[in-house]
């Protein structure tokens, strides 16, 4: 067997499909949208204006849209698996701030933006640790409100 090699345009009307497993695509589902299917299901979505949805999503609401349908009594969950895992959020207005959460070992560490010696730079304000039998301590906060 030859691999067919393509110096220009392939076009295809509808969807690419894999050999021998009727019920796995990559779709062009729409102008500008491509789909990708698995077990005969849509699991992954990017519509014309870069919108990306993974899950059962035919419109994703934002850039990311994550939907699990999981039964009631599920609990859906993004894994984030590395050293020390965080989330980070990035302030593009005139203040350029950021912000993270950062999972480490029995704790979450809450960062934020904040100069320290003429640099920016991520500094704790708040870690929630679980504590064995306990329940939670939280710690490293200078001003807090708590509403329970």
């Amino acid at each position: 067997v030859s691999t067919p090699i393509v110096t220009n345009t392939i076009t295809i009307s509808d969807k690419i499909s894999h050999t021998g497993d009727s019920n796995t695509h990559i779709r062009f589902a729409g102008d500008d949208t491509v789909t990708v299917e698995t077990a005969g299901s849509e699991r992954f979505r990017i519509t014309s204006d870069g919108k990306i949805g993974i899950g059962d999503i035919s419109n994703p609401g934002g850039l990311l849209t994550v939907y699990d349908g999981a039964a009631a009594n599920d609990t859906p969950e993004i894994l984030l698996s590395a050293f020390r895992p965080s989330i980070r959020f990035q302030d593009r207005s005139s203040s350029a701030l950021d912000s993270e959460i950062v999972g480490d070992l029995d704790s979450l560490i809450f960062r934020i933006s904040a100069e320290v010696d003429s640099d920016t730079a991520l500094t704790e304000q708040m870690r929630l640790k679980s504590v064995s039998g306990s329940g939670w301590l939280v710690s490293n906060i200078e001003r807090a409100t708590f509403a329970f």
